[in-house]
């Protein structure tokens, strides 16, 4: 009996993950070949009505000059990943503690809650130039800090939301016991955060990527070159629309690994939030 017993919930546990293996199949293959179907009907109508290659590349197009261009693409994109990735450390830096100040003293969250809601307001574009003109001998810092600037605001948001969503009862349990604020913070309030601190830093890693690609339009357009947007306004310039198109793939294909990475993060670290099925 005891050695059926362990059969049937091993023939239970398999069942289980081949159902999850043939759900995550479907979910991965629906989309793939939903892209193979544009990407050949989009080389179709190129072909069938010879529309010239400046005006709209094919997909043949496309990764030809991929190809062509591999070492190019390839430094450029490092370069912009070290931006938006130095960014975000940044942000997730200064928003932590940031949130933390003005949760822990009221005095500040008076003072200083006003000008992080205006700097977010803020056009990014709009402080680009400004910062060229500051940093004009690095363009690499004024690129990071657009960036920086891009992204702070949803972490220091939902960290501040995370700190003040924590459990009022759980409150009165420790200060019953007379903890202290610090230790109240580091056991109590920081881990009730973190669902919401995750959650924000999901949104950073995509306005990282925009902040610091925006930045890199207006530092090409002085003629100086940086990351993957250059290359991208480059090709623009010289009607090169294979090589922009390509351009325009890498940084989608970037904003996917991104998001990606930062959701794989958070399932990691609240693995347990996501085994009882609760959404944060």
């Amino acid at each position: 009996m005891f050695f059926i017993k362990h059969v049937l919930k091993l023939e239970q546990f398999w069942k289980t993950q081949m159902n999850r293996t043939k759900i995550n199949l479907t979910s991965f293959l629906y989309p793939l070949l939903f892209l193979i179907f544009i990407l050949l009907f989009w080389e179709f109508l190129i072909i069938y009505f010879k529309i010239p290659k400046y005006f709209l590349p094919s997909p043949s197009n496309v990764l030809n000059a991929f190809i062509l261009n591999i070492k190019t693409f390839l430094i450029a994109t490092l370069v912009t990943l070290s931006i938006t990735f130095l960014a975000i450390t940044l942000s997730i830096i200064s928003g932590v503690l940031i949130a933390i100040g003005v949760f822990q003293y009221k005095i500040l969250d008076k003072t200083i809650s006003p000008y992080i809601v205006i700097l977010q307001t803020t056009p990014i574009v709009s402080i680009i130039p400004l910062l060229i003109i500051w940093f004009k001998s690095n363009t690499f810092i004024t690129l990071v800090i657009c960036a920086w600037i891009a992204c702070i605001f949803p972490i220091i948001s939902n960290t501040l939301i995370g700190l003040k969503s924590t459990d009022k009862s759980l409150i009165k349990i420790f200060r019953i016991y007379g903890a202290s604020q610090t230790f109240m913070l580091k056991k109590l309030y920081i881990p009730s955060a973190l669902p919401y601190f995750l959650s924000g830093l999901k949104i950073s890693g995509a306005l990282a990527l925009i902040g610091g690609i925006s930045a890199e339009f207006i530092a090409g357009t002085g003629g100086r070159a940086s990351g993957i947007a250059y290359i991208l306004l480059m090709a623009g310039y010289n009607l090169e629309t294979d090589k922009l198109f390509a351009a325009l793939f890498i940084i989608t294909v970037l904003g996917i690994f991104i998001y990606s990475l930062f959701n794989f993060i958070s399932y990691l670290l609240l693995k347990q939030w996501h085994d009882s099925s609760t959404n944060f």
